[in-house]
């Protein structure tokens, strides 16, 4: 996201594909974003107090679907395992809207010493992990009734953290902006473990976000270099810029998402579904061939596996039915 537009960029290249949300569509100052279960996108407007929708194809704008309940410069959003939308902004509790509606349910939050929320996520216990980034602190809430449990993580150089995330080893990756580094904490006591990505890592300068890709290689956007780095998913070693400085216009940017698209079938990209492509989904089925592109055509039924779902579609676009 950059000059108030969220940029497309290929999952796999990084590079450049197009400006999805243009300017002047309704952005002041885009920070968090969020994938719905309708496959549009949400996007955190810090500077309007609200949260607008897009379409994730088209990037069509579809209005503001949340805003009010006090939110104040939102800078982060989810959807929790309810289906619901959760916003951390500015205040010192998490907002909750319709997932369905956007209307305002209440402060979902209580307790804690939250000062900003600049960083949501759900661990895999269920609960709700909050980046507090005026006071340095990682916190726990209850997932299902908002109450807080406890800090979960702090201290070892955590300076102005934003986004975290728990990584496939199941434990959490936190962002610490003023230090321009990744700290790793245990995913189920929230002991530190590691700096996971250094200080003077290359173009990391101010990070906001980060992700672990398809890959299972790790993504951080460099909001003061305008790029997004790739780190190895195991080691933290430094792979390189993916997405390099200002391509596509790319200026701040903060939080991202990895969106899955839907095969269509045609496994050897000749621009038809026919028995040319049919040896080929066999075996990625199988398990034979793991291509990435290959798995990325193959997952007919959009679940991000390539599975006996997977048959029935292929079969339909085969025979053109």
């Amino acid at each position: 996201m950059a000059s108030n537009r969220v940029l497309r960029f290929d999952g796999q290249t990084g590079a450049f594909i197009d400006a999805l949300v243009p300017a002047n569509s309704g952005l002041l100052f885009p920070i968090g974003i969020a994938l719905g279960a309708d496959e549009n996108i949400y996007v955190c407007s810090s500077l309007t107090d609200s949260v607008r929708r897009y379409d994730a194809d088209s990037g069509a704008a579809q209005g503001t679907f949340a805003s009010g309940g006090g939110m104040d410069f939102p800078q982060s959003a989810i959807f929790g395992p309810d289906g619901h939308l959760y916003v951390g902004d500015a205040n010192t509790a998490i907002l909750r809207y319709n997932g369905v509606t956007g209307a305002f349910m209440g402060a979902f939050t209580s307790g804690g010493p939250l000062n900003g929320a600049f960083g949501l996520t759900f661990g895999p216990d269920g609960h709700l992990y909050v980046s507090s980034f005026g006071n340095n602190l990682i916190l726990r809430y209850d997932g299902t009734t908002g109450d807080f449990i406890d800090v979960f993580a702090s201290g070892n150089g955590l300076a102005s953290p934003y986004g975290l995330t728990f990584g496939p080893d199941s434990n959490l990756y936190v962002v610490s902006s003023e230090t321009s580094s990744v700290l790793r904490f245990d995913g189920q006591t929230g002991v530190f473990i590691d700096v996971f990505v250094a200080t003077g890592t290359s173009l990391l300068v101010s990070p906001v976000g980060l992700a672990f890709g398809p890959d299972a290689h790790l993504y951080v956007s460099s909001f003061n270099s305008h790029s997004i780095m790739k780190y190895d998913g195991a080691s933290g070693a430094l792979i390189g810029p993916f997405v390099f400085p200002a391509s596509g216009g790319l200026l701040g940017p903060a939080y991202f998402l990895f969106r899955h698209i839907c095969g269509d079938g045609d496994l050897n990209g000749d621009g038809f579904v026919d028995d040319d492509d049919v040896p080929i989904f066999v075996d990625t089925l199988l398990g034979l061939d793991t291509d990435a592109g290959h798995l990325d055509e193959a997952d007919l039924s959009c679940d991000g596996a390539v599975d006996g779902l997977d048959v029935g579609p292929f079969v339909r676009a085969l025979l053109g039915v």
